[in-house]
C-alpha cells in the first residue's frame, strides 16, 4: 500500500464555500482525510477505518463519522464510492492541491471512482500533466539550487584565507 508522507493544506481552504458549509468537527475529518490520500488523492473509505486513522482515542462511533463522511461528499470536496472490495474516498482537486515528489510516486492501491474514465479522462490527462509539471519544476529547482552550491563553494575557496 503507498502510504502518504507529507500532504499541502492550502492557505486558501479556509475561506473555501464547500469548506465553510460544515461543522468544525466534519472540517477536522477533511482535513484529516487530506493526510490520508495515496499519491492519486485516494484512501479506504470506511467508517470504522476513518475512526481508527484520525480519532482513535475520541469518544466518536464510526456511525456519526459515515455521516460526517456523506456530508463532506455532499458538499463536493470528495468523492464516496464502494465496490464489491470495500469503500473509498477520491479528492476530486488532488491535483490542484497537491504537489508531489514523482520519483517515489506509486499507482495507487485503490480503484479510481466512478467519475475517472481511461483513457481520454481529463482529470487522468491534468493528473499526468501536473506530475510532469511537479517533475520539471523540482528538476529545475534542484539544478539552480546546486548552482549556487557550487558558486557558493567556488567563493569560499578563493577567500584569502
Amino acid at each position: 500500500m503507498s502510504m502518504p508522507n507529507k500532504r499541502m493544506i492550502h492557505t486558501k481552504i479556509w475561506v473555501s464555500d464547500q469548506l465553510n458549509q460544515l461543522k468544525p468537527l466534519e472540517r477536522l475529518l477533511y482535513i484529516g482525510m487530506i493526510t490520508l490520500g495515496d499519491y492519486e488523492g485516494r484512501l479506504r473509505g470506511d467508517a470504522k477505518y476513518l475512526r481508527r486513522q484520525l480519532f482513535y482515542d475520541d469518544k466518536i462511533g464510526h456511525v456519526k463519522i459515515a455521516r460526517m463522511r456523506d456530508r463532506i461528499a455532499e458538499v463536493g470536496l470528495i468523492e464516496f464510492y464502494s465496490n464489491e472490495n470495500g469503500e473509498y474516498i477520491s479528492h476530486p482537486n488532488w491535483n490542484k492541491y497537491q504537489r508531489l515528489d514523482t520519483r517515489s510516486a506509486k499507482p495507487s492501491d485503490f480503484p479510481p471512482p466512478p467519475s475517472w474514465k481511461e483513457p481520454g479522462n481529463p482529470a487522468s490527462l491534468q493528473s499526468q500533466s501536473n506530475l510532469t509539471e511537479a517533475s520539471e519544476v523540482e528538476g529545475n529547482e534542484r539544478e539552480r539550487k546546486l548552482k549556487e552550491q557550487n558558486e557558493i563553494v567556488e567563493h569560499i575557496k578563493n577567500l584569502p584565507f
